[in-house]
């Protein structure tokens, strides 16, 4: 029997089992290989009809199909899968944890019997992993997060940079990681995290969709390690992280403005630890080339206006008490807020900062413009 039509990857209307199913039903082979196919389509099948009938029609064969297999062949290992994938389907679908704490037994039973660098490994360990982060979610209880993790490590230990899931190990690994770090608060995970999501970001094609998505994630997750443990050379690690994501990023990606403002924050972190001017001007010299890249009224111009203003306006001082930097930020702040959507999360953090701006070039000039200005903006956040 060719196998190959039984694996094809999934089509786009139901109607396309329903040929597959009668074929095998004309077969009828009360065999582990004929039992297996069947209830491999049965699964599939029952991700476009929701239909429990399927899935629990689905499990039954299987079970069959791995009761009839010899143990530990190859065919006993393939029917294992199928059927705790079949499970784990049926748990998501009905909620039932024994669904999942059978899926999650049928996987460590695969985990203890395929050899580490098997072919087929990884996608029962993402599966495994799959499981225990559905009880997790339920039962709140760490050792399945632990366990998340242990055997994240090692799939991408025995994978490649060529492997087919290894973005999703990656990205799956990260998430597990930056979820024990916010239960536990252990700075171990949120550093393993950052390795994680820097080998993410890294091996991602540039254009990927989700791209920015993980470089900010990982941008602001050093730069929050950098300030938790004050140690300029996480700082240092961020710049070179971020300089390397950026060469490797289409130069008309629309989101490399801010992909150089967050490399521009790791210059700004450490120039507030040890307030060395270059880093100062590495960060001005960043935020005016983010700038310059932003389409016209684009949502990135107006986050690169508001950068570059409050940078200027924080650092005012200095910078030779400069009145026409305190110009310069007041200008730029008043485009940014101009540009603020009515639900914008930071609101309020744009418009206070304007405000605080036009107070102190008030405080310079007296010009009671500026006072009233400010008071204006105060009075919109109240």
């Amino acid at each position: 029997m060719d196998q190959s039509k039984y694996t094809h990857s999934l089509p786009i209307d139901q109607g396309y089992f329903e040929p597959l199913l009668e074929e095998l039903n004309e077969k009828a082979e009360h065999t582990p290989e004929y039992l297996n196919m069947l209830g491999f389509v049965l699964s599939q099948k029952f991700q476009f009809s929701g239909n429990l009938a399927d899935i629990e029609h689905a499990i039954q064969v299987l079970e069959e199909a791995t009761y009839l297999s010899e143990p530990l062949s190859s065919q006993w290992q393939q029917s294992l899968h199928n059927l705790g994938t079949a499970l784990m389907e049926h748990y998501e679908h009905s909620q039932k944890p024994e669904h999942l704490d059978r899926a999650i037994h049928l996987y460590e039973q695969l985990a203890e019997h395929r050899a580490s660098d098997a072919a087929e490994q990884q996608n029962h360990l993402l599966n495994l992993c799959t499981c225990l982060m559905f009880r997790f979610s339920r039962t709140k209880k760490i050792a399945d997060l632990d366990r998340v993790i242990r055997t994240g490590q090692e799939i991408i230990e025995h994978s490649s940079s060529q492997s087919s899931h290894r973005l999703a190990h990656l990205s799956n690994h990260a998430t597990a990681l930056l979820m024990r770090h916010a239960l536990t608060g252990k700075s171990d995970d949120q550093k393993s995290a950052i390795q994680t999501m820097a080998l993410l970001t890294g091996e991602m094609p540039g254009d990927a969709p989700d791209r920015l998505q993980w470089v900010d994630k990982l941008c602001r997750t050093m730069l929050l390690y950098a300030n938790q443990t004050k140690d300029p050379s996480a700082l240092t690690d961020m710049i070179q992280v971020g300089q390397q994501l950026a060469a490797n990023t289409p130069p008309d990606a629309d989101y490399l403005p801010m992909m150089l403002s967050l490399i521009a924050s790791g210059y700004m972190g450490r120039f507030a630890l040890t307030d060395d001017e270059d880093d100062l001007q590495q960060v001005l010299q960043l935020q005016e080339r983010a700038l310059s890249l932003c389409q016209a009224g684009s949502f990135y111009q107006m986050q690169c206006l508001y950068n570059l203003g409050s940078t200027l306006f924080h650092v005012r001082n200095a910078l030779a008490h400069d009145q026409n930097v305190v110009n310069r930020s007041v200008k730029l702040l008043e485009q940014a807020v101009a540009l603020l959507p009515p639900d914008f999360h930071l609101r309020s953090t744009y418009i206070g900062t304007l405000a605080d701006a036009l107070q102190a070039r008030f405080e310079r000039t007296e010009n009671l413009v500026d006072l009233e200005r400010a008071r204006e903006l105060r009075a919109k956040l109240e």
